[in-house]
């Protein structure tokens, strides 16, 4: 396993086939619990990866192949990767999931991903479509202006 650059929060490590992501720092346990259970939700859904475990402080997800947005942005593709995100922004928006997650539904609130961004995509380099949203761990229900601001 090694540490994958792009992982600002949290300890994250990837070998190709599975990535371990050990959360730091306040609310640590309840980040993992709410990140897993959406991954389990949101499953053919939305592209997000594939939940395995969730053990002491960890997660263990199944390694996504993708570019993360940050890449694709420095190279000169902001025009593709920022449509990808509105649209997959819309799809989030439209998920309505409930629990213990992110709370009982309300009139006015959606799914809010909590740090939506090209930072959190992979997306495929040719087509520039998303192939995973990543760190669900700020999840909930909320204004959908969260995610833009």
């Amino acid at each position: 396993m090694r540490p994958l650059k792009h992982g600002y929060t949290n300890h994250t490590l990837g070998d190709g086939v599975v990535v371990e992501k050990a959360y730091q720092g306040p609310d640590a346990e309840l980040r993992r619990d709410r990140e897993y259970e959406l991954l389990t939700w949101l499953q053919g859904l939305l592209p997000v990866p594939p939940e395995r475990a969730a053990g002491a402080g960890a997660l263990t997800l199944g390694f996504v192949t993708g570019v993360p947005g940050p890449e694709l942005l420095d190279a000169g593709h902001a025009a593709a990767v920022l449509e990808s995100c509105g649209g997959l922004l819309r799809r989030i928006h439209e998920t309505a999931p409930s629990g213990p997650a992110v709370g009982e539904p309300e009139a006015g609130k959606v799914l809010v991903h909590g740090d939506f961004g090209p930072h959190n995509l992979l997306l495929d380099p040719l087509t520039f479509q998303v192939t995973a949203v990543v760190d669900w761990e700020f999840s909930h229900l909320g204004n959908p202006v969260e995610d833009l601001a």
